[in-house]
């Protein structure tokens, strides 16, 4: 009683319109800013949890109306959530495992208060996206990026001084990463800031792979994943090379992905043929029967 006298008093004190402006409109819940699934019911002061699961919003209450307590059950609520979801079946695609990791990231409470996970999942996005080593998505500014010619500016990790290497190089701005660029751009950057806020991102990836029950995914696993995309979607085995800052003419990117290119061209192949379509023969045979005969 006397914690939840203390609680009544803190609220009191606070500023009518922060109270105001955390409230629903029909001033029944409170809302706390820096722990956005936790909820507070106003008549009675008792806490609840608030979880997204595709889409669908649930609402439990956690019995309680001190508030450590309650940001302690709040996690356990919405991890428990989570599980009874992934009980159905692991995610298939590397699209469905990064929605769920995503909507991890806005569960957890404890993550959002720090922003670190948030940081990380851009990371992991920039990384899948471009290619890159992580060695080199860690010191792209952006300086680097050109939005006008849709290319970023990476300096290379792997050069020979002896084959007079370049540099640096250009990798595309495909759809998805000029979405997450439009993201980042949104907060006040300087030409020499960097464009991922952290530098890597190893036990978040662990960590996420474990709560979507996939294999681990390490840092190397997305440059494969940009480079696989990439030959599926039909670029080109050299092309590729080049994106992924490979010195050799596409050698090394023949050897490890050639078996993709190969099952593309088989895939392709079944589109070729010399017959007319179905629909097309029977136009044919319908003009030849229409045709008068010659006398």
């Amino acid at each position: 009683m006397k914690t939840r006298a203390k609680t009544t008093k803190a609220n009191a004190r606070a500023p009518k319109d922060i109270r105001d402006r955390n409230l629903s409109k029909d001033g029944k819940w409170r809302s706390f800013p820096k722990v956005p699934n936790l909820l507070q019911y106003v008549s009675t002061g008792t806490f609840y949890g608030r979880a997204t699961v595709d889409g669908k919003i649930y609402r439990e209450s956690l019995k309680t109306t001190v508030l450590s307590v309650a940001k302690q059950k709040l996690s356990d609520y919405v991890k428990e959530k989570l599980r009874k979801k992934r009980q159905i079946g692991a995610p298939a695609t590397f699209a469905e495992s990064r929605k769920l990791y995503e909507q991890d990231l806005e569960n957890d409470h404890a993550l959002s208060e720090t922003g670190q996970a948030h940081n990380c999942a851009d990371l992991v996005r920039f990384v899948a996206f471009s290619g890159c080593r992580i060695s080199e998505a860690r010191k792209v500014r952006w300086s680097d990026v050109n939005f006008d010619r849709g290319l970023i500016i990476v300096h290379n990790a792997k050069t020979r001084k002896t084959n007079n290497a370049a540099a640096t190089r250009n990798v595309p701005i495909i759809p998805d990463m000029r979405s997450l660029l439009d993201k980042l751009a949104k907060k006040a950057q300087r030409p020499q800031d960097l464009v991922c806020a952290v530098g890597e991102c190893e036990k978040s990836l662990t960590r996420a792979c474990r709560l979507l029950g996939i294999p681990r995914i390490t840092h190397h696993d997305l440059r494969h994943l940009f480079a696989t995309r990439c030959i599926e979607s039909g670029v080109d085995i050299p092309t590729v090379s080049r994106w992924l800052g490979h010195s050799d003419g596409g050698a090394l990117a023949m050897k490890v992905y050639g078996h993709l290119r190969d099952q593309h061209s088989a895939q392709m192949a079944q589109r070729v043929t010399f017959s007319l379509p179905k629909q097309d023969n029977e136009a044919q045979s319908s003009k030849q029967k229409a045709a008068p005969s010659a006398t």
